[in-house]
């Protein structure tokens, strides 16, 4: 999950938008499950993956 948003992140300063949009949407998806929802884990990812994507 974690490598996933580095992947993410790693692709958008490659300048690779659709590979940065599937990293970092599986990223979430995937905090979704570990995650309790509404914990300050799945909030941080959730906020650093709406500010990466600009959501």
């Amino acid at each position: 999950m974690l490598a996933e948003i580095w992947m993410g992140e790693l692709a958008m300063k490659c300048g690779h938008t659709d590979l940065t949009k599937q990293h970092l949407i599986s990223g979430l998806e995937k905090s979704k499950q570990v995650y309790k929802t509404g914990s300050v884990g799945q909030k941080q990812i959730a906020q650093k993956v709406s500010e990466l994507l600009n959501l």
